[in-house]
């Protein structure tokens, strides 16, 4: 019994430190993965609220942002105590901290994510930047514990968001139609016809006219020859 006792004290004390040491640290130095809950028990149960401001509505591709999550309400935690923590993945485009001493890079959930450095969980405000994709919807996934500084799983609050981003709609190329005007001019030539008439009086046929006007000239070159004389 003795022996019993003495051994179960033992791994007693050797247990001991490890649960504490759990207890103490929680998860300040990063998240390993996107549910918080399952080790924050009863957290999501806690009032919470939390912010995110900077992403846009629709990105525009292969753009930066710069965008910052807040923990605007949460249980009540001493400053100095880690009060907060965060992991983000994006289902598109690239995830990066802007602050590595706050955040830093790592596997979460098997994928590649972003979570709170020792520092980090200090605060209750973080900034990440997201490097867009170059189309396609892209998912950013955020979760979030609002921690009551005491070092343990107990008592904090959970939170889960997730932000879905689509890219501008491309512009609508428009279609240029080139119109000419061609105007033609018709030459038109006119042909104009002149006709000359000659008149001839009926009745008066030439060589008639002809002999009269010889017989008048006979008579009155005679007279004249005549009165020539006379004179």
């Amino acid at each position: 019994m003795r022996a019993s006792t003495k051994t179960i004290l033992a791994l007693a004390l050797l247990i001991l430190p490890v649960i504490v040491l759990v207890e103490v640290n929680a998860m300040s130095s990063g998240a390993p993965q996107m549910e918080c809950s399952q080790c924050h028990v009863g957290s999501e149960a806690k009032e919470i609220e939390v912010s995110i401001e900077g992403l846009p509505e629709e990105y525009e591709p292969g753009k930066t942002y710069t965008f910052k999550v807040m923990i605007l309400k949460g249980p009540i935690c001493e400053e100095g105590s880690s009060c907060g923590g965060f992991a983000a993945i994006a289902t598109a485009g690239t995830l990066k901290p802007a602050d590595t001493v706050k955040a830093f890079e790592t596997t979460i959930d098997g994928e590649t994510g972003i979570t709170h450095t020792k520092e980090g969980s200090l605060q209750r405000e973080w900034e990440l930047v997201w490097v867009a994709p170059e189309d396609g919807e892209a998912v950013i996934k955020i979760s979030v514990i609002a921690a009551d500084g005491d070092g343990s799983f107990n008592n904090d609050a959970y939170t889960f968001k997730e932000i879905i981003l689509k890219p501008k709609p491309k512009p609508t190329p428009t279609t240029t139609i080139e119109t000419r005007t061609i105007t033609t001019t018709e030459l038109v030539t006119r042909t104009t016809e002149e006709t000359t008439t000659e008149v001839v009086e009926e009745g008066a046929n030439p060589a008639v006219v002809a002999g009269i006007a010889v017989v008048f000239f006979l008579v009155g070159f005679g007279g004249y020859l005549a009165f020539s004389r006379r004179s």
